[in-house]
């Protein structure tokens, strides 16, 4: 059994992992949900795992070198102005995500203020012109004691967005996200044929390729569970993430950490270990799946690309394309 040092020590990694309360993290080595391997708690459902990798999927092409860091006047929560997030200045928020409070049954997430209305109205399904979906298909908002709750219709995994008013969603949203084009409007309690086209050939990708498809989704909900990890390479807000063809994440920045130390630490985070559990909800033949045959690629530049003093100029401009375009929730 762990010793109690041990166990402070798994505690401590866990919170700069996924940026969660120390208390939260002490109780789930205790409980021996963490460990030294697998500091982070995994989704313990196969429709989990999957929801979360699309969402990752979804924001990394979005926002891409669009990615903005916390300043003090971005820590009010969107719907509620009395609370912030106590959060130092300078931490980065790559694929818009500050912290994250994972649980082997779902996955609750505070969004940079900021970045909220693009990151909602990115994951949200909706049409694009040629009729097909964007966004994540099945995925419908909720109203939630926390904030929002977003559902699966699909395979019924959920996100919780913490802090996000349910109320207020409509209102952020940009034009395209308010017509019909909106499937999560015009359909809130079922899939459109739309969804139900695109999610059967999903379905067909994914019998043909089943083993990759799950351990990418285990590395993909990983990294979503992990913004403490992720966030250490946007020091200054250039970072660029985007979705390879095969499924797998790219990262690609300029000084800050370097690659090297970089992959040491997704590696120290339990990022590529061995899942503890079979999935109860997955097919037979996918009963250990491995992470390791998914991949991360990281591209880094040791000079800066652009000097310290135009950081600031830098992120008004993109806080201010993501105002004009989704909309303001800061």
């Amino acid at each position: 059994m762990p010793s109690s040092d041990t166990k402070t020590k798994i505690a401590h990694l866990c919170s700069s992992l996924t940026g969660w309360k120390r208390s939260d993290c002490a109780r789930w080595a205790e409980e021996r949900c963490i460990s030294k391997r697998l500091p982070v708690p995994d989704a313990v459902h196969h429709r989990q795992l999957r929801l979360e990798s699309r969402i990752l999927q979804t924001v990394a092409n979005a926002f891409q070198d669009m990615q903005l860091m916390t300043e003090a006047r971005d820590l009010r929560m969107p719907g509620r102005p009395d609370e912030t997030l106590r959060l130092p200045i300078g931490v980065g928020a790559v694929y818009g995500v500050l912290r994250a409070r994972p649980t082997g049954e779902g996955l609750a997430l505070h969004l940079h203020p900021r970045m909220a209305a693009a990151w909602l109205a990115e994951v949200l399904p909706h049409s694009d012109d040629a009729g097909g979906v964007l966004g994540v298909e099945g995925l419908r908002p909720r109203p939630n004691a926390f904030g929002t709750e977003l559902v699966d219709l699909a395979e019924g995994g959920r996100v919780i967005l913490q802090g996000i008013d349910h109320a207020s969603i409509k209102s952020m949203m940009p034009d395209w996200q308010r017509g019909t084009s909106a499937f999560w409007r015009a359909s809130p309690r079922s899939l459109t044929a739309a969804e139900h086209e695109w999610l059967d050939w999903d379905a067909d990708v994914a019998a043909r390729w089943r083993s990759f498809r799950l351990a990418t989704d285990i590395l993909n909900s990983r990294l979503l569970r992990r913004p403490g990890l992720v966030n250490s390479v946007a020091v200054h807000g250039l970072v660029n993430t985007y979705r390879a063809l095969n499924g797998n994440m790219v990262f690609e920045w300029c000084c800050g950490i370097s690659k090297e130390a970089f992959e040491e630490n997704l590696r120290r985070s339990g990022l590529w270990a061995p899942p503890p559990w079979p999935l109860p909800d997955a097919e037979p033949q996918d009963g250990a799946p491995s992470p390791a045959d998914a991949r991360v690629t990281l591209r880094w530049s040791p000079e800066c690309f652009m000097p310290a003093r135009s950081f600031p100029d830098l992120q008004e401009r993109v806080a201010a394309t993501y105002a004009s375009d989704y909309g303001s929730t800061s």
